[in-house]
């Protein structure tokens, strides 16, 4: 891969095309996850509520784990095109119920539980579909774009706000469900290669050879897994904290405007990786962003301020 080049060959037509399916469905997801978070809060103003909402949603990527080795059994288009399904057929039971006046929380936590066990077999295909949609001097680049779709969801999913104070909850799950839709055809729509999907045939299609190498040679790499756990769970807590910070302190209207500071860090971190590559040193980026991480929620917590937290 080449890190510090801004040219190199094209994306192609073929990654445009799911790129921008996936990017216009994590808006959508980002948008309907922020509004009915802001829904459930404002209808039981429980905290508890909203952190059992938020682990439903997560849950599913520690249950799925061991089953990742399914994604060389079938194609990374036929996972990501599943993942989506299950993804949006918990919106689209959710708004079923909201239309006729029968949704209630727990059914909202249901729909959660299903977007996160669509998105923990969604987003794994996806990430090992990009090396069969570009050539390996663009890889670079297209890993730095991918993130562009979540980074700009978080932007633009503060307008769930007023989406739901002005249209309810239902139109969030609307806008969830079409983007989904148009991912699905985007996905469909596009041939994948089969090179990097090849697997030795002395494999067993198991974990056995990955923890053979993790015994071995891929001893960091625990030490990273570890890492990303031990911060992913403090992430945790920490998003929780901000959003209800956020909403006592600017009300439900304004409490996306933390987010949106974030999601506009994140976009401006993948255009620049999309034109720059991530750099040869990994380890220095990885440490700088942790570091960076740390500090801005060190300083959201010591300062009860919106503008601050932003």
């Amino acid at each position: 891969m080449t890190g510090g080049s801004t040219r190199g060959a094209p994306l192609g037509r073929r990654f445009l095309t799911v790129w921008s399916g996936q990017a216009l469905s994590a808006i959508g997801s980002s948008i309907a996850g922020i509004g009915i978070a802001l829904h459930v809060f404002v209808e039981t103003g429980d905290a508890a509520v909203l952190g059992w909402l938020i682990a439903a949603g997560s849950l599913p990527f520690l249950l799925t784990a061991p089953l990742l080795p399914l994604i060389d059994r079938w194609s990374r288009c036929t996972m990501m095109i599943a993942g989506d399904v299950v993804s949006v057929s918990g919106s689209a039971i959710a708004l079923v119920l909201a239309a006729t006046g029968g949704l209630e929380t727990w059914h909202l936590g249901a729909a959660v539980l299903l977007g996160g066990l669509g998105s923990s077999l969604q987003i794994p295909a996806a990430q090992a579909a990009v090396p069969l949609l570009v050539e390996a001097d663009a890889l670079g680049r297209a890993n730095g774009l991918a993130q562009l779709g979540p980074a700009a969801g978080v932007v633009i999913g503060p307008v769930a706000a007023p989406i739901v104070a002005i249209w309810g909850v239902e139109a969030v799950l609307a806008i969830d469900l079409v983007t989904f839709l148009v991912a699905i055809v985007a996905t469909a729509s596009v041939r994948f290669d089969a090179r990097a999907g090849v697997v030795p045939a002395d494999s067993d299609r198991g974990w056995r050879p990955a923890l053979r190498w993790l015994r071995g040679d891929g001893r960091a790499l625990i030490a990273l897994l570890v890492l990303m756990a031990a911060v992913n769970v403090t992430l945790a807590f920490s998003n929780l904290a901000i959003l209800v910070a956020a909403t006592e302190l600017g009300g439900a209207s304004r409490a996306g405007v933390v987010l949106a500071a974030a999601g506009i860090a994140m976009v401006v971190g993948s255009v620049i990786s999309g034109r720059r590559g991530v750099g040869v040193d990994r380890v220095a980026t990885f440490a700088s962003g942790l570091v960076a991480v740390g500090g801005g929620f060190a300083v959201a917590g010591l300062v009860s301020d919106l503008r601050v937290m932003a």
